[in-house]
């Protein structure tokens, strides 16, 4: 198994455990997010290419509120 296939089974793995979960801190929801980001922005060049035009990377990335939101359109015009 390569490293985006494990990692992103460990993380599908953590996003369901955490759904199933009777409540979170809001410093756990930040955390599954930023991983989330950290792994959409390592293994998704069009994302990454999105994030960089709008200064976000994973230096300056530091709250969910950081991450950009991908708007629908964006959708429509490539594969994300």
């Amino acid at each position: 198994m390569d490293k985006a296939t494990a990692q992103a089974a460990l993380l599908v793995a953590d996003l369901l455990a955490f759904i199933a979960a009777v409540g979170c801190t809001d410093y756990q929801f930040n955390q599954l997010a930023l991983r989330l980001f950290a792994h959409q922005y390592e293994f998704n060049a069009p994302f990454r290419s999105f994030c960089q035009r709008r200064g976000a990377t994973l230096r300056n990335v530091k709250s969910w509120s950081d991450i950009p939101a991908v708007p629908i359109d964006a959708f429509k015009a490539m594969e994300l």
